[in-house]
């Protein structure tokens, strides 16, 4: 039983009930996504019940999103029957999720869905067959846009600016390679600000990864060319990611893919193989101990993937930046994410810069607030040494970021240095003395105040508000040092 329901409006939240002449449905909602700005869907795979646990895990991960109210839809990457020639799976299966009432959700089939129960001369087994879906095409209703031999398997679509490619991972090595040109010319005729490709093989893995050589060699090439944000996998129930790759190696955010093997709501948890580093640059979980899901939020900026456990503890969380326009131009001046840190030391100070990513940036200008430059600082240096500085002052500039397209973007900062001088009770004391310095001269706006000895703390008077010029002479023996400072009682 299945109906197209055609020229619903963006974000509105809808009514309904199924039924017949004899039986009527209690009354359910689900409601269609906003045409642009940010959303979020939850993420989990393999729930894969086995009969004595009748999908309580997911169950209750399932309660759980619905609960929190985050997310928009859900997406499940396979593996959600045990035995996909088996009906009783898939009844208990919708009889006992929920969310599946008032939520959308997007699937894909994992090898469980293509086992089919076999007869042959040595007896009678389940088999996983290539290319076979039939199970899982009867029970979910996909749109009909993937080639002719995935449809309702393989299959992609637009929500907002961001495009959706799901794979059937379920055939032989010459259909995978058709299914990688029908994903390239997806991905090319549907330009898009963000990709996310869901497939419930991956191609990197950390439990079977010596399986996933042919995915990584057919289909990489492909994510590479496009760099496409993100691609989610399960079958490994473990988790773990990768960095940023292109060409099977490690590159800046901007300019390669992260794999992400999404865990799992249980209940079979495996370990990762030996030799499983050498596939994921960045692994955070050796062993799930309980089941987990996700929620992946697509904003203005980027993609924010937080992983979290039944009982509600996060298992990991993750950011992607943006790298495309709404209409999928690869950006040349994106955002930077561009840090300023500063530590004051007395009279210097130390600016340090860093960024999400330094592939399109050409170098760095530290300038005065009015645009005058000061120096130019190089991104294999990414630092600078004030010194000389007043003590107690603020001090206000800017870095110019240069790109090698020629565009740039300022962001300002400022900074306090340290001071040897505070104030007690309305009293301007010196509580700190330079080394190798046996006294000291002290003028308050160029008026003389007094001798300090090392050892020796003095209060030099009461203090009104505002600014004062602090003279200190340094008595090296017969040679005087003058150093000014600008001291602010606030």
């Amino acid at each position: 039983c299945r109906v197209d329901i055609n020229d619903l409006l963006p974000g509105v939240k809808y009514r309904y009930k199924v039924g017949n002449d004899d039986y009527l449905s209690d009354e359910y909602y689900f409601t269609t996504a906003n045409s642009n700005g940010e959303f979020t869907f939850a993420m989990m795979s393999d729930p894969q019940s086995l009969r004595t646990i009748n999908y309580s895990n997911m169950t209750l991960a399932a309660q759980r999103i619905m609960n929190e109210d985050k997310a928009d839809f859900l997406l499940i990457g396979g593996d959600i029957s045990e035995l996909g020639g088996v009906e009783d799976f898939y009844s208990r299966f919708f009889i006992t999720q929920n969310i599946l009432k008032e939520m959308p959700v997007s699937t894909v089939p994992g090898n469980h869905e293509a086992l089919l129960y076999e007869e042959v001369p040595a007896g009678s087994y389940y088999h996983e067959i290539a290319g076979e879906y039939r199970a899982y095409s009867a029970h979910f209703y996909n749109p009909s846009n993937g080639p002719d031999f995935s449809l309702n398997s393989s299959y992609y679509y637009k929500y907002n600016e961001c495009l959706f490619v799901m794979i059937n991972t379920q055939f032989s090595k010459n259909d995978l390679r058709n299914l990688a040109t029908w994903v390239d010319e997806t991905i090319t005729n549907n330009p898009s600000k963000y990709v996310i490709v869901m497939m419930h093989k991956g191609c990197f893995g950390n439990r079977y990864y010596g399986m996933m050589d042919d995915f990584n060699t057919i289909f990489t090439p492909v994510f590479d060319k496009h760099k496409v944000d993100l691609v989610m996998s399960g079958h490994d129930h473990t988790w773990a990611r990768t960095h940023a790759v292109n060409d099977n190696k490690n590159v800046a955010d901007v300019d390669g893919t992260v794999y992400w093997i999404v865990g799992t709501p249980g209940p079979k948890f495996y370990e990762p193989a030996p030799g499983a580093d050498k596939q994921f640059a960045y692994s955070t979980v050796d062993t799930l101990e309980e089941g987990c899901y996700s929620y992946v939020t697509v904003g203005e900026n980027g993609i924010f993937v937080q992983g979290l456990t039944i009982s509600g503890s996060i298992v990991d969380e993750f950011f992607i930046p943006v790298k495309r326009d709404n209409e999928g131009n690869q950006l040349e001046n994106y955002d930077t994410n561009l840090s300023i840190n500063v530590e004051t030391y007395g009279s210097t100070a130390l600016l340090d810069l860093s960024v999400n990513s330094l592939s399109n940036v050409d170098y760095f200008i530290l300038e005065n607030i009015d645009g005058s430059d000061i120096e130019v600082i190089d991104k294999d240096e990414m630092s600078y040494e004030f010194k000389d500085l007043y003590l107690n002052s603020k001090y206000e500039y800017q870095i110019r970021t240069v790109y090698k397209d020629e565009t740039n973007q300022v962001n300002r900062f400022e900074f306090i240095t340290e001071s040897y001088l505070s104030v007690q009770d309305n009293k301007l004391v010196v509580d700190k003395f330079m080394n190798n310095v046996a006294k000291y001269n002290i003028y308050i706006n160029n008026d003389y105040k007094d001798t300090l000895f090392i050892d020796e703390i003095y209060s030099l008077g009461d203090l009104k508000a505002g600014n004062y010029l602090i003279t200190i002479e340094q008595l090296y023996g017969n040679e005087v040092l003058t150093k000014d400072y600008i001291f602010l009682q606030r």
